[in-house]
């Protein structure tokens, strides 16, 4: 787990760190520099891989591209000035600098600290990112493309999710905290189903590979029911659909709740925008199973903007689904004066769900456009 982040020079992120926990939330307006904290973790990660150690800072490849080194440097740092990160834990740490060279996209490290860097889960196979472009509906989806198989299981965009779900869906859920009450048997397509129940009441998905054609076909059917009598009903499925036909949010939606149903504990889970295509009610129970998993021990960074999915968090909380000292929120918004640095708010969560500060900005919309309307 990474209990400690700290970024230099990084895009907007001047001067920043974290303290994380657990269940961390990113939030605040657009471009205020929530997604460039993701960023910074998976250009690490992509470097170390690729390197075997971060002496050299890859700005594109197989996980993120960013451009060059002038697109990734904040605008008024001096050119003396490096790019700093640092991450710690109780028994790992990196701490690395790397100088500005102009239009470049690889650059050297000219200062690099680090103790036990492959143990964190940031650079090891305990890794799992999930973009905010999820796959859309298709007939078929491609198989596993095992080159990118080594930065990100299910792939940035849940590309490889039908094919985990053809190969390994029945197979048992290793994280049993994860286990839905209403699941058939705690194989992982089962606890799909009775999560992806909570989006799409009955939903049941399948997958399966076609031999010789390295595609998966995927469809999804409905539980129904049928009266056999006057007061006497059984349960049925419905014929198999295409993803195509039963519109975007269930196939969207799919690598997001697998990538934490086989997320395990000392696992880091990076996700952006969870609450995308989603109802609010599915909102807030993604916010649930994200409690869980991090109540479990998975470590979670997620970006979101959706009230649904804090409230969701903070309601998981009071309830005791996850401890609150598991659970912290950071607040992004600009330099009042210079409008160009990031600055971020620590917010710590009570018992009760309640937050100990309230940024302009934070969960306000809601009153703002119910004030003009009374």
């Amino acid at each position: 787990m990474i209990n400690f982040l700290k970024i230099q020079n990084f895009k907007s992120l001047r001067n920043v760190q974290f303290d994380f926990r657990n269940l961390n939330l990113l939030m605040g307006l657009n471009s205020m520099g929530k997604s460039s904290v993701i960023q910074s973790l998976l250009i690490l990660r992509q470097s170390y891989i690729k390197e075997n150690s971060l002496y050299k800072l890859y700005t594109n490849g197989d996980l993120i591209k960013l451009g060059n080194s002038k697109d990734i440097f904040f605008q008024n740092a001096a050119t003396d000035e490096p790019i700093c990160f640092e991450i710690e834990n109780e028994i790992s740490k990196i701490h690395v600098k790397y100088n500005f060279k102009n239009s470049v996209d690889v650059l050297k490290a000219e200062e690099i600290r680090n103790k036990n860097e492959g143990q964190l889960s940031l650079v090891n196979e305990q890794f799992h990112y999930l973009a905010a472009d999820h796959i859309s509906p298709e007939k078929t989806y491609k198989s596993i493309n095992s080159a990118n198989n080594i930065y990100n299981q299910l792939g940035n965009n849940g590309e490889n999710a039908p094919y985990f779900l053809a190969r390994m869906g029945l197979t048992e859920l290793q994280n049993t905290n994860l286990h839905h009450p209403k699941a058939k048997s705690n194989w992982i397509a089962h606890e799909l189903d009775a999560w992806m129940s909570e989006i799409s009441p009955g939903t049941k998905i399948l997958a399966n590979e076609l031999p010789g054609l390295d595609i998966v076909k995927m469809s999804v059917q409905f539980e129904t029911k049928h009266k056999i009598s006057e007061d006497k009903f059984v349960n049925e499925y419905t014929d198999e659909y295409s993803p195509v036909n039963v519109g975007f949010g269930i196939p969207y939606v799919l690598p997001l709740i697998l990538s934490l149903l086989i997320s395990n504990p000392g696992d880091l889970v990076l996700i952006e925008n969870p609450e995308s295509h989603l109802h609010p009610k599915g909102q807030s129970m993604i916010g649930k199973l994200i409690a869980l998993a991090a109540q479990s021990g998975v470590q979670i960074i997620c970006e979101t903007h959706s009230d649904h999915i804090i409230n969701g968090i903070r309601v998981a909380t009071k309830n005791s689904i996850i401890a609150n000292d598991k659970v912290r929120l950071f607040y992004f918004d600009k330099n009042e004066e210079t409008k160009l640095e990031t600055e971020v708010t620590t917010i710590n969560v009570d018992k009760n769900g309640e937050l100990d500060n309230y940024p302009e900005g934070l969960l306000d919309e809601w009153g703002n456009l119910m004030s003009q309307l009374f």
